[in-house]
């Protein structure tokens, strides 16, 4: 590691639940898949670092935890080919990672419908949440958390519709 990458993350805390706020950013419908981008922003008044994957747990209408299964995926066709890297988070700044999902296909019941969506940072505390009806038949597929808030219809790592 160069003396710069030490400089610029070395005294730096991972980040944690208790100062972060959870956000969908942006939607994408490509049928029959869908990805969520999840917003992450630091509401804490120091710098932090998000570094690998969020933890991901759905959640029914009763608060009560959705069997799924959870990618931890860096090679997805939706969302690209996304590298893992370490986050500097200053406050008030956004990082994000794509959730992305397939759909019952059209004529078919909906599969599993949740009601809200919590997060919990790589650096642990509590979990982050955001209310969400959404309907995944299958895994779920996420990124790992990325700089900024990307669009993911506006990613170069994004398919053409």
């Amino acid at each position: 590691m160069g003396l710069f990458y030490l400089m610029f993350f070395a005294s730096l805390a991972p980040c944690r639940g208790e100062q972060l706020d959870l956000r969908i950013a942006s939607q994408d419908v490509a049928t029959p898949r869908r990805e969520l981008t999840m917003a992450i922003k630091n509401q804490g008044k120091t710098a932090c670092t998000l570094d690998g994957f969020a933890t991901i747990r759905l959640l029914d209408r009763d608060q009560k935890p959705i069997a799924v299964e959870v990618r931890h995926n860096q090679n997805d066709p939706l969302f690209g080919r996304e590298k893992m890297k370490r986050v500097r988070l200053n406050p008030g700044e956004e990082a994000s990672f794509y959730l992305g999902y397939a759909i019952a296909p059209p004529g078919q019941k909906e599969c599993t419908s949740t009601a809200k969506i919590e997060a919990s940072a790589p650096g642990g505390g509590k979990p982050m949440s955001v209310n969400a009806s959404i309907n995944p038949c299958g895994a779920l597929n996420i990124s790992p958390i990325l700089e900024g808030v990307i669009n993911s219809s506006k990613s170069p790592n994004f398919p053409a519709k």
